[in-house]
């Protein structure tokens, strides 16, 4: 929290400066911000099911192709009543942020279980030739040094490295650009999660951007915003 500028009684003479306002933090602007939400959106769900649901299509794979990095990400149970009230929850929160990204049937949603010794390397979710996205991260179950989410952000010839320690229930969502990598699963357990994608409707961009520039949500300071 900014506190109030009080010079030190025994420091120097400021008595000829005037500054417009005696707090200093009133003339600070950052020159880029980005940042995530965490959202406890589904503590009241049956995560023990939802995460049984998800190991049961363990082996139905995003992608069979060896190398693709999809081929790590397993398809969702469709039948699941618990899954499907968390994708819904999921989805009518982010269009809190912008009602005008892409339809629920579009987004990308898929399965991730890391086992014991397993961890996912560095990467993003970049779609390209889109405007920046949201991505997140819900976990329906984690055990004690199973894997924390790392975010890696290098920026002003500095490198931020930004842990975030999950908990069952949550919801992590954070730009779709952001580099991050899952730590090495020491535990004896399995760490099971369900990440998305969500990107701006190229059919209604224009309401996108109107809303973005009209509307006071999070949505500017989780995919960044930059000093020109």
């Amino acid at each position: 929290m900014n506190k109030p500028f009080n010079p030190a009684a025994d420091g120097p003479d400021l008595s000829g400066v005037v500054p417009i306002s005696r707090d200093p933090f009133a003339y600070y602007a950052p020159l880029l911000s980005i940042g995530h939400l965490v959202v406890p959106l589904g503590v009241d769900l049956d995560n023990e099911e939802i995460t049984r649901a998800v190991v049961a299509k363990e082996e139905d794979r995003r992608c069979e192709e060896v190398g693709d990095t999809k081929s790590e990400d397993s398809l969702l149970p469709t039948d699941n009543d618990q899954v499907t009230e968390l994708l819904a929850r999921i989805d009518g929160f982010v269009r809190t942020l912008n009602p005008y990204f892409e339809s629920f049937e579009e987004a990308e949603r898929w399965g991730h279980i890391l086992n014991p010794g397993q961890n996912t390397d560095w990467h993003t979710h970049i779609r390209a030739d889109w405007p920046d996205g949201l991505s997140w991260v819900y976990y329906s179950n984690y055990s004690e040094n199973s894997g924390e989410l790392v975010f890696v952000l290098d920026a002003v010839a500095r490198r931020n490295m930004h842990e975030i320690n999950p908990a069952v229930g949550n919801l992590v969502i954070f730009p779709s650009y952001a580099p991050h990598y899952t730590r090495r699963n020491m535990s004896a357990d399995k760490r099971v999660s369900i990440s998305g994608n969500y990107f701006p409707d190229p059919d209604k961009a224009d309401a996108y951007n109107e809303y973005a520039s009209t509307q006071m949500t999070p949505l500017a300071h989780v995919l960044g915003i930059w000093e020109d």
